[in-house]
């Protein structure tokens, strides 16, 4: 009884260098299995010869989508609730002879592309 008192007071006191301890030796035993048996894994991952005859496929063609590009002139959009133009937009806006409302922003020009 007291043994067994002795040994679990020494496993509470050596509880971390214990754990690193078996996690090490789990991680060593791991590692020497793993390098023995590499030829093992590499055999087991190549691929095996295939038949010699080709399955024969249906090819259908597909047109590729003929892209448009579109330019999108600089407009005025109207902001949700609770959001406000930028500075920067504000400026450009005014330098344009543009008054933005409080809920607006101008939008500048860009392209956009679409499939008909």
């Amino acid at each position: 009884m007291v043994e067994e008192k002795c040994f679990k007071r020494l496993v509470k006191q050596h509880k971390k260098e214990i754990i690193v301890a078996s996690v090490t030796i789990i991680t060593v035993a791991g590692a020497v299995l793993l390098a023995k048996n590499i030829a093992v894994q590499n055999r087991a991952v190549k691929p095996l010869p295939g038949p010699t005859v080709k399955p024969k496929v249906d090819t259908v063609e597909i047109a590729e989508p003929m892209l448009k590009i579109i330019n999108v002139r600089g407009h005025l959009r109207k902001l949700p609730n609770g959001y406000h133009a930028s500075a920067h937009k504000i400026q450009v806006a005014t330098e344009n002879g543009i008054s933005l409302a409080t809920n607006q922003t101008l939008v500048s020009s860009y392209r956009r592309c679409y499939a008909p």
